[in-house]
């Protein structure tokens, strides 16, 4: 059995469990859940969307519109090697499946 989650709903409780990262539904990456990073942080993210922005002088700029991701640093030790470990860093809306009681 198996859960999904998306990565800024990870936790603490996820320690020890089999994880794969997906990437539109295919798993890019999966090992057991080695270290969870406490920091996320928003790193701020240029969009396509534009915004009229005034520069306090009565003109008006147009510029893209500036949001910000929450991104999250988890430490996993690769599945399928003995002793390697891998960083991944990746945002909070990427979806993890989570493997409950070894299923």
């Amino acid at each position: 059995m198996s859960e999904t989650i998306t990565a800024d709903h990870l936790n603490a409780t996820h320690l020890g469990k089999k994880i794969s990262i997906l990437d539109n539904c295919e798993i890019v990456m999966s090992g057991k859940l080695k270290e969870l990073r406490a920091t996320q942080y928003s790193m701020p993210v240029y969009s396509n969307n534009i915004e009229a922005v005034p520069n306090g002088y009565g003109n008006i700029t147009i510029a893209p519109k500036l949001n910000y991701e929450t991104v999250t640093d988890i430490i996993m030790h690769l599945s399928n090697q003995i002793n390697d470990d891998i960083k991944a860093t990746v945002r909070g809306d990427t979806e993890l499946v989570i493997e409950v009681n070894g299923k």
